[in-house]
Formats: structure tokens, C-alpha cells, sequence
């Protein structure tokens, strides 16, 4: 056998390991998508949530807002039309259901999970 046959027959088993090799790590990774996939929807999930919980939170910081500016243009002494009285609890209102809302989806007191 002459060195280049040599050669060619060692660069053809080196082919061969890593055409082995790489198959070997497609069966493994395609083993892993669905393990991996499903990391990746919690993950999302938890984003979403925390969002979410975010948003309504923000809602909420908006809607105390709202409710503060219109009681702090009653005037002390002065009547408030039924307009302005009807907006003030229907902001109330609102607020509250806000509340009861997050409320029912984050009970008081409840502590965090501890970080992993």
C-alpha cells in the first residue's frame, strides 16, 4: 500500500467516525426537543405570567391614579354634580374589582417561592 493510499484510507475511517459522531449527536439532540421544548414552554409560561402580573399591577397604579385625580378636584364645601359623583364610583368600582381580581390570583400574605 503506498503513503497516499495510506493516507486516503485514514482520512476515510476519520470520515467515517465523524459522519458516526455526528449521527450519534443528532439522535441525542433530537432525544432531548422534547425535554428541551417543554423547558422552554414553562419558561414562557412563567414569562407570561409574570407579565401579566405586571400589567395588572400597572392597571391597578393607573386606575388608584384616576380615582385620586378626580377626588382631588372636589372642591371642600362646594356640591358635586351627579356626573362627577357617578364617575368617582364608577372608578371605585372598578378599582375594586381590580382587586378582588389580583386579589383571587395572588392570595395576601403569600410568600414567594424560594429562588432555585
Amino acid at each position: 500500500m503506498s503513503q497516499i493510499d495510506r493516507k486516503l484510507d485514514l482520512i476515510i475511517r476519520l470520515l467515517a467516525g465523524l459522519h458516526f459522531k455526528a449521527n450519534l449527536e443528532r439522535k441525542e439532540l433530537m432525544a432531548l426537543q422534547p425535554e428541551v421544548q417543554d423547558l422552554v414552554d414553562k419558561v414562557a409560561a412563567n414569562t407570561n405570567a409574570a407579565q401579566a402580573a405586571a400589567d395588572a399591577l400597572k392597571a391597578e397604579q393607573l386606575q388608584i391614579a384616576d380615582l385620586q385625580a378626580q377626588i382631588a378636584n372636589i372642591v371642600p364645601g362646594q356640591p358635586i354634580d351627579a356626573e362627577d359623583l357617578a364617575a368617582i364610583k364608577d372608578a371605585a368600582a372598578k378599582l375594586g374589582e381590580t382587586n378582588v381580581a389580583l386579589q383571587t390570583a395572588v392570595p395576601a400574605n403569600t410568600p414567594a417561592a424560594p429562588p432555585t
